[in-house]
């Protein structure tokens, strides 16, 4: 394994669920934290509602192993924090019952632009034609800067400059995007993707990118983390050795952000086979293989992390 050049982390969200009817309910009345005043939780990160969704963020980490582990314990704590009886639903999108939406919050769609790395404009407000639509998006922090702002390593700098930033979405379109179109293919993530989650989705950071195409998928369990975690090594050995963007060429721009957006399955597994998979690194191919071959595990999120209840 080569050696880890980046920071990680993520602030995923999820809908909450009624155990005994499945019903999906809103968590504004449940969990009090917001965006500018989250919660702290016991094991580091927080805890808000955002819209009606759970979201949380966690500890951003160097290892994939601290990723794996902030990931695990953020979550066993966000599910301790839900009032007994219900449960965290790793949907991508759903419908809600309008009584569920009657809080102010439930209208508020977020506050802060997000970006096209390929276009380079600023994205639209998204807006469903169905009023109870929401979705979650499962979005992935990436920094060369530790917590303290201090560079962890030279070759990651140019997260820090406007060209590698976008270099690093796009790239991760390319790996991240089009192998999530194969694993995340739901009705659920397919309507998502008409409104959220466009390909090259990011907003800039002071430390590197939030990478804003996934839904929360990835987060189901720590295979698909490990998977979303070892891609984002092997985009960044790709920019470091210049040769991304002779990748990015033999697949399309184009291409890219049309499997992505049409949730393209039959192209996307194509361009995996013919192009992406001699990219990949060895750990990568392997929880690739593991992830592709468990698609459709309905295993709760508390049970696949093994988080006790």
């Amino acid at each position: 394994m080569a050696e880890r050049k980046i920071m990680i982390g993520t602030d995923p969200e999820y809908f909450m669920r009624n155990k005994e009817t499945s019903a999906l309910v809103s968590a504004i009345p449940y969990i009090k934290g917001g965006k500018h005043d989250p919660i702290p939780l016991k094991h580091g990160g927080n805890i808000q509602s955002d819209n009606v969704a759970v979201e949380f963020s966690i500890k951003p980490a160097h290892k994939t192993e601290d990723f794996i582990a902030n990931l695990k314990a953020t979550l066993a704590d966000t599910i301790d924090v839900l009032p007994k009886g219900f449960e965290l639903a790793v949907l991508p999108s759903a419908e809600f019952h309008p009584l569920e939406l009657a809080d102010p919050k439930a209208q508020e769609f977020g506050c802060t632009s997000d970006h096209c790395a390929w276009e380079l404009i600023e994205n639209d407000s998204p807006r469903h034609p169905n009023p109870n639509f929401r979705s979650c998006g499962g979005h992935i922090h990436v920094g060369c800067l530790d917590e303290d702002g201090v560079p962890i390593h030279p070759e990651s700098q140019f997260l820090l400059e406007f060209q590698g930033k976008i270099a690093m979405i796009r790239g991760m379109d390319l790996f991240h995007g089009i192998i999530s179109t194969i694993l995340d293919s739901s009705p659920e993530a397919i309507e998502r993707r008409k409104l959220y989650g466009k390909a090259g989705c990011h907003r800039a950071t002071d430390y590197g990118v939030e990478y804003r195409t996934l839904s929360n998928y990835w987060t189901k369990s720590p295979m698909l983390s490990m998977l979303i975690s070892s891609l984002t090594d092997d985009v960044v050995e790709l920019i470091i050795k210049d040769q991304l963007n002779a990748i990015i060429e033999e697949v399309g721009a184009q291409d890219i952000q049309r499997i992505i957006n049409e949730g393209d399955v039959a192209d996307a597994k194509s361009t995996l086979e013919k192009v992406l998979i001699s990219h990949l690194s060895e750990d990568s191919k392997f929880y690739l293989e593991e992830c592709i071959a468990k698609i459709g595990n309905t295993d709760s999120i508390a049970k696949a992390w093994a988080i006790e209840q």
